[in-house]
């Protein structure tokens, strides 16, 4: 009985030592700083995410500092792997889940049942719920009935809404101009890029930018196109974010058992994973080849098939029928990520020059240098397979599938190094995030292919 009693104790403990009252608490995580010298370090590093031993926190990863997380007892294994191959590193931080309670714990204190759901204000003093934004959206379809309708892509896995807002002058008359696409939140943990979509949004309606040339630059590019717009794609792991994990990546569906290992009677060896990489699972003749794990509990699983995640199937299938059966002119895809500050052009599978590179070059050194002129911060602008090549990503299939030249990434605020913030980037930064990528979106939108072709005619 006293034996029983012991271990009963010993499992209470366990489960109290990784999550407070149902929200992961990342207690005994460490972050190291791993120095990537030669690509082979580079190449360890994906290798270990792959097999879910790290999670690699910022997106350069190719050379320099790289942050790594280790859950606690991978910590002895990770260090000894690193140190046989030479890699040096240090520990930046011996207890992580000290930086996500103290986040958990602030937000949980402004918390309310009806926070950012008053009013037509949206706040962008503060991280928002789903619920949040889909009422802002609502209410702004409402208020501006000449310049916004709402877009219902569909009903997530575990049946959220997907909502996003279609604009233009005259919007309801505006099916004859080209389509420009904005999409946000699809990894859940990337917090900013969802508020950064919704920023925009309240920009083109003339609500949260008093520059009078900003404003008229965002009116004539009402005047000319039709912007879909819809700021989280991945409304079930995003909510998962701000009530269980912090660090959740991926979508929620069941995945699979971890390594794919089952005992005799059917049961997972290991445990059950959740969640797909919702930005590896898009179709494309590389699907599954590059910077993917075929473990369902890695960060960086494609699911088992393409369009096998309910929200990539629901947003592929818009699109599609947008240009296949409506006949429309889609001249521009963007999706909204954090973090690194970067602007990321084709292609993400692999190094080779695509055919517009030229392009894409002088495009993307116009958005940066927007954006440096806003505020001040440096983005950079890179092939999106420099940081390491990855195939199955939203961008590379609307490039190949819809035939988007104009087909880009942006990894916004913080920088690379500045880890302890990350996707905690502090809420001081929502607003200027936002500023800055409305500066970049109008470079963006004046630099694309159709404005060349359509000024050389």
């Amino acid at each position: 009985m006293a034996k029983n009693v012991v271990l009963l104790l010993c499992l209470i403990k366990v489960l109290l030592f990784t999550t407070v009252f149902g929200y992961k608490s990342y207690q005994g995580y460490q972050v190291l700083c791993a120095h990537v010298a030669v690509a082979r370090d580079a190449e360890i590093l994906n290798r270990l995410e792959q097999t879910g031993d790290i999670d690699i926190l910022n997106e350069i990863r190719n050379i320099g500092n790289v942050y790594i997380l280790i859950k606690p007892v991978r910590i002895t294994s990770v260090k000894a792997i690193l140190r046989s191959y030479g890699i040096i590193f240090t520990v930046d931080e011996e207890n992580f889940g000290t930086i996500i309670n103290e986040e958990h714990s602030r937000i949980q204190k402004g918390r309310t049942p009806r926070s950012g759901i008053t009013g037509t204000e949206f706040d962008y003093t503060e991280y928002q719920s789903l619920a949040a934004m889909d009422h802002h959206l609502r209410s702004l379809a409402d208020e501006f009935p000449n310049s916004a309708k709402l877009l219902d892509i569909g009903k997530s896995y575990e049946g959220r809404d997907i909502l996003g807002l279609i604009l233009s002058e005259n919007v309801h008359n505006s099916d004859n101009k080209p389509v420009l696409w904005l999409d946000g939140g699809i990894h859940a943990r990337e917090w900013v890029s969802p508020s950064t979509v919704m920023f925009i949004i309240d920009a083109l309606l003339g609500k949260v930018e008093n520059d009078t040339t900003i404003r008229s630059q965002l009116e004539d590019i009402m005047k000319e196109f039709q912007i879909h717009i819809v700021p989280n794609i991945n409304p079930d792991g995003y909510e998962y974010t701000r009530n269980g994990d912090r660090m959740w990546r991926k979508t929620r569906k069941y995945a699979g058992c971890e390594k794919n290992l089952k005992t005799l009677w059917g049961s997972c060896f290991y445990k059950l994973c959740y969640g797909s990489d919702p930005n590896r699972n898009w179709d494309h003749p590389e699907w599954g080849k590059q910077g993917v794990s075929t473990n369902p509990c890695s960060e960086v699983y494609p699911g088992g098939e393409p369009f096998d995640q309910t929200n990539t199937k629901m947003v592929s299938t818009y699109l599609l029928k947008l240009k296949n059966n409506d006949k429309r002119n889609i001249v521009l895809f963007v999706t909204y990520h954090s973090y690194s500050q970067l602007f990321l052009t084709p292609y993400g599978y692999t190094l080779d020059d695509h055919p517009e590179y030229a392009h894409h070059k002088a495009v993307g050194d116009a958005v940066v240098a927007a954006i440096k002129q806003r505020h001040g911060k440096t983005y950079i602008n890179q092939k999106s397979a420099g940081l390491y090549p990855a195939s199955g990503d939203s961008a590379d299939w609307a490039e190949h599938t819809l035939g988007i030249v104009d087909s880009y990434t942006f990894e916004l605020r913080p920088s690379a190094a500045e880890w302890r913030v990350g996707f905690e980037l502090p809420k001081e930064q929502i607003r200027e995030t936002g500023e800055e990528n409305v500066s970049a979106f109008i470079a963006l939108v004046n630099g694309i292919k159709y404005h060349q072709d359509k000024n050389s005619t």
